[in-house]
């Protein structure tokens, strides 16, 4: 075995499948014989080797770059000569498609990317015409060969795009070639990679999201640290404010119910404290207890069947208000107060403290989603021009390139990402554009002039 660098030539025969479906053995033996005794004798002639023919193709090596693209030409002459002087049943065209590269030379074979890439080439290639690849065009002898530029072409199997380059044929110019290809609808041939399945590109896009999604909360994990333990603390100011004023209203109220001192207005239920103090006065004085000790009127007020329930009733309704207007005052920030409400001490910085805090929490749920897009943005321009795939992509062997299949770059990739807020702010029509047409190219690979692809 060894290695060497030569000119592939791969020929076959246009519509031999049809052609030999539709005829007898004999005349498929004929149409062989006839085709290899009109082309070896061309190609030994300019140093061709055949390796071997597969039906009705031909595989031929040759030393010189040069010599093997002119084989071409002399074997597309020789059948058009052929063909100019027998019926078009016995007539002949074939595809002539050259590579030049490394091979490895085996049993009388030979095998390699280079002859690959031919095999390629000639099924891309037309009837009547010699392609050869980049390669190729580069080590010939130009002068010897008029040629012209045919484009990029994505060949199956192979990774990277292949610049193609036919010979001129007579009357054919390098410009009309080149308004050829610029009229050609489609310049991604059929053997190109095919467009991403639909299922795996939905796969691969949420896979991208949701790394996105964990990226920007472990961005944030301080933030929601920060913004937990204000949560703590304000709950334990909470707490702390709130036993404060229940205690503070429950003494005064057992004060006011004893009949000490004036009723604070304050207090919840204070109408209902000076109507029972009312009651107290009338029950006194109706006793003759003006002059008894306070325990002995406290005594007979529990003796009393109905002034001890109306006691209870009272105290029962005092701490039901006490513990609903420290849910308001203490509640929602956002809760507007009674206009004509006091606040006790305290109560206003807390409520101060808890409106900065809401407003910091909104914030933070507002940045996550504003953090998470950007870092797509980022992610899949820089992945997509780095690699010209992003992770999720790579995992389902998914592809993003340019027009004509090759590496999208980075100011290609970042207008694709950018062009995901196109696809995705109404109501993510652009994306489901891309996975209902034909194509699909959603907004944004419409906008960059990118295209998804398997591979």
């Amino acid at each position: 075995m060894s290695n060497r660098i030569l000119s592939v030539m791969f020929t076959d025969i246009q519509g031999y499948t049809a052609r030999t479906s539709a005829q007898s053995r004999d005349a498929t033996l004929q149409l062989l014989k006839r085709h290899r005794d009109l082309l070896l004798p061309v190609l030994a002639r300019y140093g061709g080797r055949l390796v071997k023919g597969i039906g009705d193709a031909f595989l031929v090596t040759f030393d010189s770059p040069t010599d093997a693209v002119l084989a071409g030409i002399a074997v597309q002459e020789t059948l058009a000569a052929h063909n100019a002087g027998v019926p078009d049943a016995q007539q002949l065209r074939i595809r002539v498609a050259i590579h030049t590269g490394e091979v490895l030379l085996a049993e009388d074979d030979v095998y390699g990317e280079a002859v690959n890439i031919a095999a390629r080439i000639e099924g891309i290639a037309e009837p009547g015409e010699v392609y050869f690849t980049e390669a190729t065009y580069l080590s010939m002898n130009r002068a010897e060969v008029p040629s012209a530029e045919i484009g990029y072409r994505i060949l199956k199997g192979i990774p990277e795009k292949i610049k193609v380059f036919k010979v001129l044929r007579d009357g054919q110019t390098v410009a009309s070639v080149a308004d050829a290809v610029a009229a050609a609808v489609d310049s991604v041939p059929a053997e190109g990679p095919a467009a991403a399945p639909r299922g795996r590109r939905v796969a691969a896009f949420a896979l991208d999201l949701l790394l996105v999604a964990l990226l920007a909360r472990l961005l944030l994990v301080p933030l929601f640290a920060q913004l937990e333990q204000q949560r703590g603390a304000l709950a334990e100011r909470r707490g702390a404010l709130a036993g404060q004023l229940l205690d503070g209203w429950k003494a005064s109220a057992a004060q006011a119910l004893a009949g000490r001192g004036e009723v604070d207005p304050a207090l919840p239920e204070a109408a209902g404290i000076r109507a029972f103090r009312d009651e107290v006065s009338a029950f006194i004085r109706a006793r003759g207890l003006q002059q008894r000790s306070r325990e002995a009127v406290l005594d007979a007020l529990e003796s009393d069947p109905r002034m001890r329930a109306r006691m209870e009733t009272l105290r029962r309704q005092l701490a039901s208000a006490a513990q609903a207007r420290v849910e308001l005052w203490l509640g929602d920030p956002a809760t507007p107060l009674p206009a004509a409400a006091e606040l006790p001490a305290g109560v206003g910085e807390y409520r101060q403290q808890a409106a900065r805090l809401a407003a910091r929490q909104q914030r933070a749920r507002l940045g996550l989603p504003l953090l998470a897009l950007g870092l797509l943005v980022v992610y899949a321009g820089v992945a997509v021009g780095w690699r010209g795939r992003t992770a999720g992509k790579a995992l389902l062997r998914l592809r993003v390139t340019d027009a004509g299949g090759g590496h999208p770059g980075f100011a290609r990739a970042l207008g694709r990402a950018l062009g995901y807020l196109l696809s995705a702010l109404p109501l993510g029509l652009g994306f489901a554009w891309g996975l209902a047409a034909a194509d699909r190219r959603a907004w944004h690979d419409r906008l960059s002039g990118t295209r998804v692809v398997a591979g």
